[in-house]
């Protein structure tokens, strides 16, 4: 199974929402289905980093199908488009708002990721709670995109924040990188894991970097509860079963997989933008606006 993995952020949907937005105010259309190829043709691209952007595109065309007014519909297309901007631009602030809760003064927290969103959460978390303590793995083997292992990555993307640029000795003295192989050793004296998210499978597993597996298996058998901070626009029609499943980046030279997937039995809490659910909702909000995953302008 192809999947993403890059590490990418909200601002990837807020882009292809505006190129959307470009093809909608590029000329009038004669019909629907040449407006809605363009749409097709412009968010194709954009298939490999999840279903959001098709169920994006049905939520988007549902009723312009049916109108007999199309310059209309094209009007109130671009309406739904700056809606969705201004959800976007909001969701990184709902989800640290819903997870924020989950952390006290005293929390011990385990870190595994290197996205934008995990930087913000833990910057606005040292600032909201004094004393919390964040356990970031180190990420390895490096990638290119992250030379120095995906902590040290995270590392920089905390420090790069609004909050992180106004507490840098607290971010320094707060967060610890810590080798992959000692997960295990201060697993009893943590809280909970969080963890990003290359994508989450419509049965609510993760497809995340190398060391995810390793970290929730022993969370699970030390009962820590484990915590995706993840986008809905990453739930994506796959259904592994395991790691080999999944198809490797280029750049994998080594025995040890790139990508990894962790069974939805080990995942506790999904944090998205549309509130926190469990793994088995996740083919629920998926549902919502189904789409056929060998639509036809997929193919093209």
């Amino acid at each position: 199974m192809k999947v993403s993995s890059d590490v990418y952020d909200v601002s990837m949907m807020i882009e292809a929402i505006k190129e959307v937005q470009a093809v909608l105010n590029a000329k009038k259309y004669g019909t629907f289905s040449e407006l809605d190829a363009e749409v097709a043709k412009t968010l194709n691209p954009y298939a490999p980093y999840g279903d959001g952007f098709e169920r994006f595109r049905m939520s988007l065309t549902k009723d312009a199908a049916s109108s007999s007014d199309l310059q209309k519909s094209c009007t109130q297309m671009n309406l739904l488009c700056e809606r969705r901007i201004e959800d976007c631009e909001c969701s990184q602030k709902d989800q640290i708002n819903d997870i924020l809760p989950f952390i006290r003064n005293t929390s011990r927290i385990i870190v595994h990721g290197s996205g934008k969103l995990l930087a913000l959460a833990i910057a606005c978390s040292i600032q909201e709670h004094e004393g919390v303590r964040f356990f970031i793995c180190e990420g390895r083997p490096s990638r290119k995109s992250c030379p120095n292992g995906s902590g040290e990555a995270l590392l920089e993307s905390i420090l790069e924040t609004p909050e992180g640029l106004r507490l840098k000795d607290k971010i320094r003295e707060y967060c610890v990188i810590i080798p992959d192989s000692g997960v295990a050793s201060i697993m009893n004296n943590v809280d909970f894991i969080i963890m990003g998210a290359y994508c989450v499978t419509e049965h609510g597993g993760l497809v995340h970097s190398t060391g995810s597996f390793q970290v929730a298996t022993v969370a699970c058998s030390r009962n820590v509860p484990c915590y995706v901070l993840c986008e809905t626009f990453k739930f994506s029609h796959i259904f592994p079963l395991g790691t080999e499943d999944l198809e490797q980046p280029a750049e994998s030279t080594s025995v040890v997989p790139l990508v990894e997937f962790v069974p939805p039995s080990m995942i506790s809490l999904i944090f998205s933008e549309k509130g926190i659910m469990p793994p088995s909702a996740v083919a629920d909000e998926m549902f919502r606006f189904h789409t056929a995953p060998l639509a036809a302008w997929k193919n093209k």
